[in-house]
């Protein structure tokens, strides 16, 4: 038998007894068995004048298609990963932190230079302004009831007369300190030994929204849940600043319908979204009931122009829906 080697293809000369057909066709080196049925061929001859055959269909697949099979399919199958590593790379990418000081450079009163120095400093100091959240166990003169009154009277108070923002929750710091060390009888300067600022969370509240960037409807909304927190006895044993990111926080899940919180807030608040959930749920339910009840001087206080009926915004009850 003899076998000549073509282009793709090795072919034989060795025919059927009788017959045009050759015993066998061996195409790209592999050699069937048997050969149940052929494609149609042409013959052909070489220059040594053997007679050839050559696969019509193959020979017209290798004329429209020169690059050999496994070679595409290396081809494709590197591209593949390189594909992969693309998309693994955009998984990877995070967030950028914002310099939220940057545009307040030329600023003096922004103070560009010393503020993280400060709030590094206020975030020392408000573990001193914190008390004790079961000191009422030990207050005699005082309930949790008379105290939410106390506070819900003072707010419209202070909305009546355009006090500072920062007046009301330093008034409320001084009763709290007050009345966990001493009965009403005795002088508040004596007990508070003269120590009457602390930082509250007011101070954490505009370093905050700053960071989220935020707009009016955020920060008035921001001030009607910690407001409403004020008025909570349980809501003492949180401290300040963590006051301050979690009304944020849920602020923004109430505007946007879902959750938000930036890798700039998470930076400048030090606390994570996971850490900000127990006291978010918290104020989702206050803001649920803050037009029932007794004490609705907040939710009285955000339904008028002056703050853009912020009251009533729809709560973020997915937050507390979405409960493990």
């Amino acid at each position: 038998m003899k076998i000549l080697k073509t282009t793709g293809l090795i072919q034989c000369t060795d025919l059927l007894p009788g017959s045009l057909l050759p015993k066998f066709l061996v195409v790209n080196g592999i050699a069937p068995r048997e050969t149940k049925k052929l494609k149609p061929s042409v013959p052909s001859s070489n220059e040594f004048g053997d007679c050839i055959f050559i696969d019509v269909e193959e020979h017209k697949a290798s004329v429209d298609h020169p690059v050999p099979m496994f070679l595409e399919e290396t081809e494709t199958r590197l591209s593949e990963p390189q594909e992969m590593e693309e998309i693994e790379m955009e998984d990877i990418v995070e967030e950028p932190v914002v310099d939220i000081d940057g545009s307040d450079a030329k600023n003096p009163l922004a103070v560009v230079d010393y503020v993280e120095d400060m709030y590094a400093y206020y975030r020392k100091m408000e573990t001193f302004s914190c008390v004790s959240p079961n000191y009422m166990a030990q207050q005699s003169d005082i309930n949790e009831k008379m105290r939410a009154i106390l506070i819900d009277w003072l707010i419209e108070v202070h909305d009546k007369f355009d006090l500072m923002g920062e007046t009301l929750f330093l008034t409320v710091n001084l009763i709290d300190r007050f009345l966990s060390q001493q009965t009403v009888e005795r002088l508040m300067l004596n007990t508070m030994q003269f120590n009457m600022s602390f930082p509250t969370p007011y101070v954490f509240m505009r370093r905050f929204l700053k960071a989220a960037q935020s707009d009016k409807k955020v920060e008035l909304l921001s001030f009607f849940l910690i407001e409403l927190a004020l008025v909570e006895y349980e809501m003492l044993k949180f401290q300040p600043s963590l006051l301050a990111a979690a009304a944020i926080y849920t602020a923004q899940c109430s505007l946007y319908g879902f959750k938000q919180w930036s890798k700039t807030c998470e930076w400048h608040s030090s606390y994570s979204e996971d850490q900000l959930l127990e006291c978010s749920r918290l104020m989702v339910g206050f803001h649920q009931k803050a037009a029932t009840g007794k004490l609705t001087g907040v939710h009285r206080k955000y339904c008028t122009s002056k703050f853009d009926y912020t009251a009533k915004c729809e709560p973020a009850k997915f937050l507390v829906e979405t409960l493990p």
